[in-house]
């Protein structure tokens, strides 16, 4: 009888080991099935890391995040930063929350004015996250009404997103 319970010992044990690695290998396929891939699970030792996180390879590439698009959303559609005086310059925060299944991440900024300069952290947002642009608007050589466009361009679809930025800029401000 000795002899035997170490045979369904050992059958008990790998029947286990069998079950753990079936569940282990579905919940993978099943995130690969989503075609989503978090942050945590890029690893650095793997040979196309720096394909899967660079901002600068072309979507015809086939870099890994054009192939998985995500959307973002801006907090607000329009921002309006009030009344400022000539010559002065004023720095905002637009943000945007990545609200897709993917990493997000910026390819380029455009500005529809040279009076504007964006900023911006080239790393992916993962899904869920918030995202922060810092504009600077400088007001020398404006005035009255100003209306300015900043647009991301990035692995969403379309490529381009954006929001608008009014700004009254008065010559004579008491």
């Amino acid at each position: 009888m000795k002899k035997h319970i170490w045979k369904i010992i050992s059958l008990v044990f790998l029947l286990v080991s069998c079950t753990l690695a079936y569940l282990l290998w579905q919940k993978t396929a099943k995130s690969r099935a989503q075609n989503t891939l978090s942050l945590s699970e890029i690893d650095p030792s793997d040979y196309e890391y720096k394909k899967k996180q660079n901002p600068n390879f072309a979507a015809d590439n086939n870099d890994y995040f054009f192939q998985n698009p995500t959307t973002i959303q801006f907090l607000n559609d329009e921002y309006n930063f009030d009344t400022i005086a000539v010559n002065k310059i004023i720095s905002q925060e637009i943000k945007y929350i990545n609200t897709g299944g993917n990493p997000y991440f910026i390819t380029d900024i455009k500005v529809s004015c040279g009076c504007t300069v964006p900023s911006y952290d080239n790393r992916p947002i993962a899904a869920g996250d918030t995202g922060i642009v810092k504009i600077e608007y400088n007001s020398a050589k404006k005035s009255g009404f100003n209306m300015n466009k900043l647009s991301l361009f990035g692995n969403t679809e379309p490529k381009e997103r954006s929001v608008y930025f009014k700004i009254f800029v008065k010559s004579n401000l008491h």
